[in-house]
């Protein structure tokens, strides 16, 4: 490919080559950088080179062409033959699996931006500080340093023989086939036995209320920890579940939720003496409780609860990922959900009766276990390790309410929640691609922030805006799109 006085060369093994071209009597090579994989096309926009390689996509910044930097990637599934460019969107031919398209409006902010190959099979993390804490991995905790999330780096180990780990403060909670093992882990590159207690089942998960641990504890059903004094672990109430497993566990308050063939509520308000007071008649994978929902998922649906009334759970909504959900985790108004072999699936559960798929990655492996924080979402998978991925690039995107269906004219909806503190989702309907810009404004109609400013395909789109920098009162949010403009008013109360 050649652009003014540069030509730029994918050579194979050898990566990208850029020549000096100016002098056709005097080529010289005057950049190079080394792909890690055969480069077998390059096509350029602004200052990027996008190659195709191997199993994948190269983002190369070449604004200085002596010293071409790569800023971003995108692994694919199989080799990619070719790569072509069209406005913000880079499409790649797989030799075995069809075409990937790939939102590149920030070249250096592709979807994926970090993995890490974990020493065996990752089921369970858990985020502290600038350190991940992975369980699952031959039976196994590791310790990763993600300060930079790009390349993550592997610090600890230790030997657990668990699945699940909790982290509060500086220690690590683990429940073991036959107890329930703490680690200090206050320097995570060497993790210390803290304390370790004994009990009658096979542990397999814990959840941690104040000075109690609850665990499941298989046929040993709940067994309540207190923690204390980590010196002397003590056994302070136990429930039988009538010769059931008790498989999972959440806490929330005087509520403890235990998972076994269906759900059950206790009230642990004395934890010596828990007593059931309702009961749900489902298979559940894993639940989540925050504030009046409860969140589970079961083989390959999630499902959001109403918890009001603890004694009563009422299903508000449901959706079907399509693949076997292990894991969920929530952050502000979205559901991020590991679904076995179809990787990270984002859901909008700011309407939890109209739950909206916004977004997915499509992991390598099998998704099995998820965390996150504002910034980046991490998946366990299995036995390829960990995924870093950008959350603002999952919670920005479209998708539709149904996949069969384009919407017939251009259209806003009223935001939601409304008043709202800090966040709030925007609705918009597309009916054909169309340059879309949605703004926000305040009260004088000074412009606050631009939001969306791109070429989007036909479709339903939900966006995010969180508006905790901005001081209560009233907002205006505009969208214009294919010669159409629509305002509404929003309201901020802090």
């Amino acid at each position: 490919t050649v652009n003014g006085d540069y030509a730029y060369i994918a050579d194979g093994w050898d990566g990208l080559r850029i020549i000096d071209i100016s002098d056709h009597a005097n080529l010289q090579e005057i950049g190079f950088i080394d792909i890690g994989g055969f480069a077998s096309e390059v096509v350029l926009q602004d200052s990027c080179a996008y190659m195709a390689y191997g199993w994948g996509l190269k983002i190369i910044d070449i604004s200085d062409p002596a010293n071409p930097e790569k800023i971003g990637e995108f692994d694919t599934d199989c080799t990619v033959s070719g790569v072509a460019i069209q406005g913000n969107y880079t499409y790649l031919a797989n030799d075995d699996d069809g075409l990937k398209i790939i939102n590149i409006s920030n070249p250096d902010s592709t979807l994926k931006i970090g993995h890490i190959e974990t020493s065996g099979s990752a089921a369970k993390i858990d985020i502290q500080g600038d350190y991940a804490y992975i369980a699952g991995s031959y039976k196994s905790l590791q310790v990763l340093d993600i300060s930079n999330p790009v390349n993550p780096e592997k610090i600890g180990f230790f030997d657990t023989h668990s699945e699940d780990i909790v982290i509060k403060d500086e220690y690590a909670y683990i429940p073991t086939c036959g107890g329930l093992k703490i680690l200090n882990i206050s320097n995570p590159e060497n993790l210390e036995e803290a304390g370790y207690i004994e009990t009658n089942g096979c542990s397999q998960e814990v959840a941690l209320q104040g000075d109690y641990a609850y665990v499941a504890d298989g046929y040993g059903g709940l067994t309540i920890i207190n923690i204390s004094n980590l010196e002397n672990l003590t056994i302070t109430g136990v429930f039988d579940i009538a010769g059931d497993a008790a498989r999972g566990i959440a806490v929330q308050n005087e509520y403890a939720y235990v998972m076994y063939d269906s759900l059950i509520v206790l009230n642990i308000s004395d934890p010596a003496n828990p007593e059931e007071i309702g009961f749900f008649d489902s298979y559940v994978r894993e639940i989540l409780v925050q504030g009046d929902y409860a969140y589970i998922v079961s083989h390959g649906v999630f499902t959001v609860l109403d918890n009001s009334d603890p004694a009563n759970l009422v299903e508000i909504g449901s959706y079907s990922t399509g693949g076997f959900v292990t894991k969920v985790t929530i952050l502000d108004n979205y559901a991020y959900v590991a679904a076995d072999l179809r990787g990270l699936v984002v859901l909008d559960i700011s309407d939890p009766a109209n739950i909206i798929k916004t977004g997915f990655y499509d992991t390598g492996d099998k998704a099995r276990g998820v965390a996150g924080n504002n910034d980046y979402v991490f998946v366990a998978d299995n036995d390829d390790g960990i995924y870093i991925i950008r959350n603002n690039e999952l919670d920005n995107t479209k998708i539709e309410k149904n996949e069969n269906t384009v919407p017939q004219k251009v259209k806003l909806s009223q935001n939601y929640p409304n008043p709202f503190n800090p966040t709030t989702t925007f609705k918009y309907e597309l009916p054909k691609e169309s340059k879309m810009l949605l703004s926000v404004f305040d009260i004088n109609g000074r412009l606050v922030e631009t939001i969306v400013n791109q070429i989007q395909p036909a479709g339903y789109y939900s966006v995010q805006w969180n508006a905790s920098q901005y001081s209560s009162g009233v907002y205006i949010y505009r969208i214009q799109a294919d010669g159409f403009s629509a305002v509404k008013k929003c309201l901020l109360i802090k």
